[in-house]
C-alpha cells in the first residue's frame, strides 16, 4: 500500500511539473526561432477565438438599435483583423517583446507568475501588475500543454 502511495506521489509531482517543461521549450521556440516547435506549443485558433472572445465582453451589451448596428461592424472588421494579425509569428514577437522588456535572457526571469488555475489550465504572468503584464494560458489538448490565449 505504502509502495502503491508512493507512486501516486510521484504520478502528481509529474503532472505537476509536465506544463513547466512544457514552458521551457516554448521559451526555446521563442528565443531560437524554432517554427516547428512552436506551432507544436502554441495553439493558434484558440489564441484567435479568445481574443475575439474578450473583445465582444468588453464590448459589452448594446440597447440600442444604431450601437447594435456599429458594434456588430466593429466586431466583424475586428473579427478579421484578429484573422489577418494574430499567428504564429505573432504570439512569437508578443513573448520575444516581453523577454526584451525584462532584460534577461530568456521567459523564466520575466515570469512573475505561473500556477494552475484549473486542473487543466496554467496561468502566466509575465511582469508587474501596475506595469502592463501580459498574460498567457497553457491548456492540456489531446495529452499536449499548448498556449491556447495570450493577452498583451
Amino acid at each position: 500500500m505504502r509502495f502503491f502511495g508512493f507512486l501516486v506521489f510521484l504520478g502528481l509531482i509529474g503532472y505537476v511539473a509536465w506544463p513547466y517543461y512544457d514552458l521551457m521549450r516554448l521559451e526555446r521556440a521563442v528565443i531560437y526561432d524554432n517554427r516547428a516547435l512552436l506551432s507544436e506549443l502554441v495553439d493558434v485558433d484558440q489564441v484567435r477565438a479568445n481574443i475575439k472572445r474578450r473583445f465582444e465582453h468588453a464590448t459589452g451589451r448594446a440597447s440600442d438599435p444604431v450601437l447594435g448596428w456599429a458594434k456588430g461592424g466593429l466586431q466583424a472588421l475586428n473579427s478579421e483583423v484578429i484573422d489577418r494579425t494574430v499567428n504564429q509569428e505573432w504570439v512569437r514577437d508578443t513573448l520575444l517583446a516581453r523577454v526584451d522588456d525584462t532584460g534577461h535572457k530568456g521567459l523564466f526571469p520575466g515570469v512573475n507568475f505561473a500556477f494552475f488555475d484549473a486542473p487543466t489550465r496554467l496561468l502566466v504572468r509575465f511582469g508587474e501588475w501596475g506595469e502592463g503584464p501580459v498574460h498567457m494560458y497553457l491548456s492540456l489538448q489531446d495529452w499536449r500543454w499548448r498556449v491556447t490565449a495570450l493577452y498583451p
